[in-house]
C-alpha cells in the first residue's frame, strides 16, 4: 500500500494533467469546480517522491488495445523509467470485455487506465453527477476498481441521494465537497477531458 499511495502522488508530477483534467467531474457538469487545476509537471518533485518508495519498484499497469491507450502507456513506461521504476505492461484486448472486467475485479496490478463516460453530447444530454461518480467513488461502487473508501465521500453521497434532483444548488455544493476531497486523496489521476468522441 505505501509504494501505491507513493505512486499515485508521483504520477501527476510527470505532466499528464496538460489537457485540462483538474478534478474527477468534468466540465458542465454540476459540481465541477475550475478551481482544481490539473497537476503541474514537476520532474524534480518526482524524484523526491521516489527516496520514499520503499522495496520494489516494479509496477503493473493493466490497460486496453487501443491505439491511444497504447501510447499512454508506453509514455508512462518510459517517463517512470527515467525514475528508476520499471512498469510491466499488461495488455487486454477492447473487444474482451469480460476478461477486462475480470483483470480489474481480481486487482492484481498498481495501476490501470480506464475511461469514463460522463453523459451525452451536448451538457444538456450530461448524465446526473451522481450517476458519474458513484459507481466509480463510492466504496461499493461496480466501477471503484482502486478500492477507495472515503467516508465524508459516502457520507456526502448519502445527503445527496437524499434531495432532490431539482436542488441543483445544494446538490453542486456537496458534489464540489466531493470533487475536492477526491482531488485532494488522489485514488486516480485524470489525464485528460475528450467533450465528444
Amino acid at each position: 500500500e505505501p509504494l501505491l499511495k507513493v505512486a499515485r502522488r508521483l504520477l501527476p508530477e510527470l505532466g499528464y494533467g496538460a489537457k485540462g483534467a483538474g478534478g474527477v467531474i468534468p466540465p458542465g457538469m454540476n459540481g465541477s469546480d475550475p478551481d482544481l487545476k490539473p497537476y503541474k509537471y514537476n520532474p524534480k518533485y518526482a524524484q523526491q517522491l521516489m527516496k520514499n518508495l520503499p522495496g520494489a519498484k516494479n509496477l503493473v499497469l493493466l490497460h486496453t488495445d487501443g491505439i491511444k491507450t497504447i501510447a499512454i502507456a508506453k509514455r508512462i513506461q518510459k517517463d517512470l523509467k527515467q525514475l528508476g521504476l520499471k512498469l510491466q505492461l499488461e495488455q487486454v484486448p477492447y473487444s474482451e470485455e469480460e476478461k477486462w472486467a475480470e483483470k480489474l475485479a481480481a486487482g492484481k496490478f498498481d495501476l490501470f487506465l480506464m475511461g469514463y463516460k460522463a453523459g451525452g453530447l451536448t451538457p444538456s444530454d450530461l448524465t446526473d453527477t451522481d450517476d458519474l461518480l458513484d459507481p466509480l467513488f463510492k466504496a461499493n461502487g461496480e466501477a471503484n476498481f482502486m478500492g477507495y473508501v472515503n467516508t465524508t465521500v459516502g457520507d456526502l453521497s448519502e445527503q445527496i441521494s437524499g434531495l432532490d434532483i431539482t436542488m441543483k444548488v445544494e446538490r453542486g455544493d456537496l458534489f464540489r465537497k466531493i470533487n475536492r476531497t477526491i482531488y485532494k486523496d488522489i485514488p486516480v489521476i485524470g489525464l485528460f477531458y475528450i467533450e465528444k468522441l
